[in-house]
C-alpha cells in the first residue's frame, strides 16, 4: 500500500511540474506585456489554487524514502497514519536521507520509536490543539528523532520519572511503556531520551549513538 501511495503521488507531482511549468510561462509573458489584469487573473485562477496541492499531507509519503531502514520505515508510517486518520495536525520532517548503525539494536529502537510516538499521539489527542511533529536527522555520528505534541494534563517532569507513571484512569493496566524507555536508556549505552515541556508542547528527543560514540 506504501508503495503504491508513493507512485501515485510522485505521479501527480510529475504532472503537477509540468503543468506549473505552463503556468510560469503564461504568467512570463503577461509580465513582459506588463498586462495587470491578465497577471491578476492567472494568479487568481490558476497560480492561488494550487497551494491546497502542494501544501497536500499525502506528500509526507515522499518525506518517508529518506528513511534507508525499513522497519523504521514501517513504523513511522504506521503510526503518523493512525493520528492522521484520527484528524491530528501532523508534520514530518526528514531533511536528508537517515540509516542507523548497522550495530544498532534495531528492535530495540523501534520499540522505544513506538512507545514514544503512542504516548505523543494519545497526549495529542486529548489536547485542544492536536498537534503532532516528528523530526528524524543525523548530525555528526549521532541520529535523533524529536516527537513533540499538544498536551493539556499539567505533568511535571518530576512525575515523569516515578516508576510505571501513566495520566489514564485506568493507571494500573498502564505505564508499562514509558518504564520500559527509562530502564532501556538507563541499561543500554546505545539509546537516551530527553523530556522538555514548554507552553503546552511535550517534546522528547531520541538519540540513537553509533558504535565508536557511546554515550557514557
Amino acid at each position: 500500500n506504501y508503495t503504491q501511495d508513493i507512485e501515485r503521488v510522485t505521479e501527480e507531482l510529475s504532472m503537477f511540474r509540468h503543468d506549473y511549468t505552463n503556468l510560469l510561462y503564461s504568467l512570463q509573458i503577461a509580465i513582459n506585456n506588463e498586462n495587470i489584469e491578465e497577471i491578476k487573473r492567472i494568479y487568481d485562477d490558476v497560480l492561488a489554487p494550487t497551494q491546497k496541492f502542494i501544501e497536500n499531507e499525502e506528500f509526507e509519503l515522499l518525506k518517508l524514502n529518506r528513511l534507508k531502514n525499513i522497519e523504521i520505515k514501517a513504523v513511522i508510517n504506521m503510526k503518523l497514519s493512525y493520528a492522521k486518520y484520527q484528524k491530528l495536525n501532523v508534520s514530518l520532517d526528514i531533511p536528508e536521507p537517515f540509516i542507523l548503525d548497522p550495530a544498532t539494536d534495531l528492535v530495540t529502537a523501534i520499540r522505544l520509536i513506538s512507545v514514544l510516538l503512542d504516548n505523543a499521539i494519545e497526549a495529542s489527542l486529548q489536547s485542544d490543539k492536536k498537534e503532532l511533529s516528528v523530526a528524524i536527522f543525523r548530525q555528526l555520528d549521532m541520529r535523533y528523532m524529536v516527537i513533540t505534541n499538544s498536551y493539556n494534563n499539567d505533568i511535571t517532569l518530576q512525575q515523569l520519572n516515578q516508576k510505571r507513571f501513566t495520566s489514564k484512569e485506568d493507571g494500573p493496566d498502564h505505564g508499562w511503556g514509558l518504564n520500559f524507555v527509562k530502564k532501556t536508556i538507563a541499561e543500554n549505552n546505545w539509546f537516551d531520551v530527553h523530556t522538555m515541556t514548554e507552553n503546552q508542547m511535550f517534546s522528547q528527543t531520541l538519540t540513537i549513538f553509533r558504535d565508536n560514540v557511546q554515550k557514557n
